[in-house]
């Protein structure tokens, strides 16, 4: 009869993956002098530890002093399993032996998504943004640790980069750092590829777009010669210290001249971050310039010439009033 019982499959820790979710665990089963046991001797299989399992059998019949049976595991990374064999149903009494411990582990890679979505903005201030993608197999396990994740730039013109071609997973996360540029309107988007190396190769792409940095100063458009009481339009700008216009402003900026004769001093409110505003200087003058200032932030116009307008005033100032000439001098500069 049944002397003596050894799990010899697994005899020690295994990893089973997700993907399989099953494991053939084999007994050898003696009598008491070492020998197998006869052919269509029964033995019991119950699972000792470990949820969601099930076995294809709880009893099974010998082969050449051999049985076996089937462990059918949960899908879940970290699920583990003992199954125990015995000479009887009740377990833990009599001849058994359990197995080493099946655990479950993650599966090969299914999915890929990126913690930017599929579209991103950054800031020309920081012109760089950390991709990471999370890789996980069919069952939304992590995937192993040191799994390959390959990035690629789809037009990478510089000073887009990449900080590496690839790197690996710790904890089922992959993360790259992409360069971007600084302007929003030359180069300034790019797609970014991850691809995993393995199982059914998944990849995700994000759209990379540069967008204005904070507001650093105002540009006031070109302005040429004035003439002095007529008024001009001045064309202002919200920048970022990339010169991109920061399409977000909607405040107003204080107006001044070097005549100190500008009106109005408060332009309107911009408008996706821009301004035209009918301004008129009153003093004629060589070199003025102007300057606004918002937000505590100023920009200044080049010089420009303001000139005298057409006659509108004739003021006699000599004589203002009556004078005598001498007949000797008979003559009077007005």
């Amino acid at each position: 009869g049944i002397a003596f019982i050894t799990v010899t499959d697994p005899s020690g820790s295994v990893d089973v993956s997700a993907d399989t979710a099953s494991y053939t665990i084999t007994a050898y089963v003696e009598d008491s002098e070492h020998n197998p046991v006869a052919d269509n001797t029964t033995v019991y299989w119950n699972i000792e530890s470990g949820s969601g399992g099930s076995l294809s059998s709880t009893s099974s019949t010998t082969s050449g002093g051999y049985a076996s049976v089937t462990l059918t595991t949960a899908t879940s990374s970290g699920a583990s399993y003992v199954v125990q064999c015995a000479d009887n149903n009740t377990f833990n009494i009599g001849v058994y032996d359990n197995s080493g411990t099946i655990t479950v582990v993650a599966g090969v890679a299914s999915n890929i998504s990126l913690s930017s979505g599929a579209t991103v903005n950054v800031s020309a201030d920081d012109h760089r943004v950390d991709i990471t993608a999370s890789v996980t197999d069919a069952y939304a396990n992590n995937v192993a640790d040191g799994t390959i994740v390959n990035w690629a730039l789809t037009n990478g013109a510089a000073p887009w980069a990449l900080s590496a071609s690839s790197t690996s997973t710790v904890n089922g996360q992959a993360t790259v750092t992409v360069t971007t540029g600084t302007s929003t309107t030359v180069n300034a988007s790019d797609t970014v590829t991850a691809t995993v190396s393995g199982g059914s190769n998944p990849s995700a792409s994000t759209d990379i777009t540069v967008v204005a940095g904070a507001l650093d100063h105002f540009l006031v458009g070109i302005i040429g010669q004035q003439t002095a009481g007529q008024s001009f339009n001045i064309d202002i700008t919200a920048q970022d210290q990339y010169d991109n216009t920061v399409t977000g402003y909607s405040g107003s900026v204080s107006i001044s001249d070097s005549t100190g004769t500008i009106t109005p001093t408060t332009s309107g409110a911009f408008s996706g971050g821009t301004r035209t505003e009918s301004v008129t200087i009153t003093k004629a003058q060589s070199n003025v310039s102007i300057t606004v200032t918002g937000s505590g932030k100023s920009g200044t116009s080049n010089t420009f010439d303001v000139n005298p307008g057409g006659i509108a005033f004739i003021t006699v100032t000599d004589p203002s009033g009556s004078v005598d000439v001498s007949a000797d001098t008979a003559s009077y500069t007005i």
